[in-house]
């Protein structure tokens, strides 16, 4: 269905539109068409507005496919410098094998010993809690007075 089925001229009202005016949304007939690059327009005054406006988004959409640009660049870079990263870790691991296993046996070691650590301390923490609270202290004392 055409945008301008049903609709007269904006200056001639016995006539038929033909177009919608790209800037204001006016109808017009072929005899008002101004035509521009961007499309047809009812005056002269609209068709600026309208290259105006165009021109305005054409810069939008150029400086965004110049920030798409530079993001795709960044990501390229990161991944040759993780690349690199990885290749130079891989490089040292097989040149320092042995130095490398001892030190992690020496850190796994100590991680383990440091899990136990940590479980021997809460059960000792837990155990000099349990001594510690007084089982009939005078709080308790006065607490189940009020409550009886």
């Amino acid at each position: 269905m055409s945008a301008t089925k049903g609709k007269v001229c904006l200056n001639h009202t016995s006539v038929p539109a033909a177009a919608i005016c790209a800037a204001c949304g006016k109808p017009i007939c072929v005899q008002c068409i101004v035509s521009g690059p961007e499309g047809s327009y009812c005056s002269q005054e609209c068709r600026e507005r309208g290259a105006a406006a165009a021109a305005v988004s054409y810069g939008v959409l150029a400086n965004k496919a110049k920030d798409n640009k530079k993001a795709k660049i960044r990501a390229i870079i990161i991944v040759i410098i993780l690349l690199a990263l990885g290749g130079a870790g891989y490089y040292y691991y097989i040149n320092n094998k042995d130095e490398v296993e001892k030190h992690l046996e020496t850190v796994k070691d100590s991680a383990e010993s440091g899990v136990n650590m940590v479980k021997g301390k809460s059960h000792e923490i837990i155990d000099d809690t349990k001594k510690s609270m007084d089982k009939d202290s005078k709080y308790k004392r006065d607490r189940e007075g009020l409550v009886k």
